[in-house]
């Protein structure tokens, strides 16, 4: 048997290399598409909506760059326009080392006049801020476990969860505002225990301030505060009460003081983080109301058609939680809802997953798996308090705690092979990259060249960065999208959001080919391989495939 000294020692070490593991994860690739943000354009150029869109490899982190450049927070400029539409709280912490820029060339320095080597130094340190607040979220998920099981080991095994969920790997290497969301909103759950077990007034008005500026970081994410509410309302002391009367007990010491004080801090939060809100409203409240118009999924009007949100469970939570690993995720969820000793702490923390997975399927395209990201560190913890629950029961039984041990290996190592080959992947030369290469040596000798740019599908951030840094002042290619096309173009790109079946690819290569105008070059594909196999991503959502479009390049045909 071991002892307390040491099993703490033990703890502390696996939660360590479950840490390192993380970050390792999430700093793998970390590099990747660096350079084309670099040449990004922040002003646009005539008869070019989304000009910067066409430079940059990631299609969202040109909207981080450009919501950020007019922050000057050492001048006091807090406007950001195009950030009103999802939270500015985030922009503000990216525009900390514009700071460092400033001071180093002694004047303040324009987003337009922004070096290559400087715009690469803000989306690096943006980049580098995800990871951190990321790990940060993992070891509060450890705390939280820690606060309300007591069982170390159940903690562990929810923060290994959360530092291996492929969907927050994945997005921790890019500049966007949901890691600091789900920091944020964890940060609300760990201080609203905390609340309740002290009853300080300043640790709800603390828990308030963390909620506002979740709101402030992701606009959906205000609905975190329903949790400190729920935990004061089910809180109530076990006894010979009745449960209505503990019920309506916790509802008036609610009442008494906690509410006010997470709204009063919920409200100091949101101005200290979306000071324009309160400030400049109308226009915060256009970009919000545009950004839902532009996103609104065709059903959603319906509030009784729940298609939205079972896609929700079935589609973008699996897939977030690749391969495997989701089987254990709702398996132990549906473990914890079930134990009627856990609701007072079950119970809210669905109620907020309930409510935001109902509001985001409803009012935004269930396209993209990133919306799921706030719902993870929830399901850890409810992960947490269902194997705490069962630990326990299984210790001395060795023969269910040995297949119930390599069941877990089984469910979790997968995940963390996917991980590590998506990462080594994204090390590797963007296939972008390799297409504006060759048609660069395609062009040499040439007195002219035309590049025609299907416009099919997402092909601002997939065709073309590929071809549009090619079309400089010295030399004579010139690019040009397939509807705007006024002379036979050279050749012809189009570009792919995901690595394609080869069924597909063929397809796609005989229909423009049938058109007699080009014949088949070459493929750009690089998908992560494991054991030399390639991974079939052509059914992952389209936000976890940022790295790995498909390009086709076709040439003019030559008359015989």
């Amino acid at each position: 048997m071991l002892g307390t000294g040491t099993s703490k020692r033990l703890m502390l070490l696996a939660l360590v290399l479950i840490v390192c593991l993380s970050a390792y994860l999430r700093l793998s690739g970390i590099s990747w598409g660096l350079r084309s943000v670099a040449a990004i354009r922040l002003e646009s150029a005539p008869d070019t909506s989304g000009y910067g869109h066409y430079l940059s490899f990631h299609p969202d982190e040109f909207i981080s760059i450009r919501g950020m450049s007019p922050i000057r927070l050492l001048y006091g400029k807090l406007k950001a326009p195009d950030a009103y539409f999802e939270g500015t709280f985030n922009y503000y912490l990216w525009a900390v080392p514009r700071i460092f820029i400033d001071l180093c060339n002694g004047k303040e320095t324009s987003a337009r006049h922004l070096s290559p080597d400087q715009l690469t130094f803000i989306l690096f340190a943006g980049r580098l801020m995800s990871v951190v607040f990321d790990l940060l979220t993992l070891l509060l998920v450890y705390a939280i476990i820690c606060e309300l099981t007591n069982q170390r080991v159940a903690a562990l095994l929810g923060a290994l969860l959360y530092g291996v969920f492929p969907i927050q790997v994945i997005y921790s290497h890019f500049m966007r505002t949901y890691t600091l969301a789900n920091l944020l909103c964890v940060l609300v759950i760990w201080l609203s225990l905390k609340a309740l077990k002290h009853r300080e007034w300043w640790l709800f008005l603390i828990t308030g301030i963390a909620a506002g500026l979740a709101a402030a970081t992701r606009y959906p994410a205000a609905l975190i505060i329903t949790v400190p509410c729920g935990f004061v309302l089910l809180s109530g002391e076990l006894g010979n009460e009745p449960w209505r009367q503990r019920l309506r007990n916790s509802f008036v010491y609610l009442l008494s003081g906690p509410i006010w004080l997470l709204a009063c801090g919920f409200f100091v939060g949101l101005f200290v983080g979306e000071p324009m809100l309160f400030l400049d409203f109308r226009s915060v409240v256009e970009a919000i109301f545009f950004e839902a118009s532009s996103y609104a999924p065709p059903g959603g009007k319906n509030p009784f058609d729940v298609t939205p949100v079972w896609r929700y469970l079935s589609v973008l939570i699996p897939h977030g939680s690749y391969p495997v690993l989701w089987l254990l995720i709702y398996a132990s969820t549906l473990y914890a809802i079930l134990r009627p000793a856990l609701w007072p702490t079950t119970v809210p923390l669905l109620l907020f997953a309930l409510l935001y997975t109902y509001a985001m399927a409803k009012g935004y395209l269930d396209l993209y798996a990133r919306l799921t990201m706030l719902l993870m560190p929830v399901l850890c913890i409810f992960v947490g308090l269902a194997w705490a629950d069962i630990f326990p029961k299984i210790l001395n039984r060795p023969r269910v705690l040995l297949p119930t041990v390599i069941v877990l290996f089984l469910l979790i190592l997968p995940t963390v092979v996917f991980d590590w080959v998506y990462g080594e992947a994204m090390k590797r030369r963007d296939v972008r990259d390799l297409v504006r290469n060759d048609i660069r040596n395609l062009s040499k000798g040439r007195s002219s060249t035309t590049i025609a740019v299907s416009e099919y599908g997402c092909f601002f951030y997939t065709a073309m960065p590929a071809v549009l840094p090619l079309e400089t002042k010295n030399n004579n290619i010139k690019v040009q999208l397939e509807s705007s096309l006024v002379i036979p173009a050279d050749f012809f790109v189009i570009g792919f959001e995901r690595p394609l079946p080869q069924k597909v690819r063929d397809s796609m290569i005989r229909k423009v080919e049938s058109r007699g105008a080009f014949r088949f070059m070459k493929a750009y594909s690089r998908a992560p391989k494991v054991f030399g196999r390639t991974l079939n991503l052509s059914n992952f959502p389209v936000d976890m495939t940022y790295p790995f479009p498909t390009i086709l390049l076709f040439a003019k045909t030559v008359p015989p």
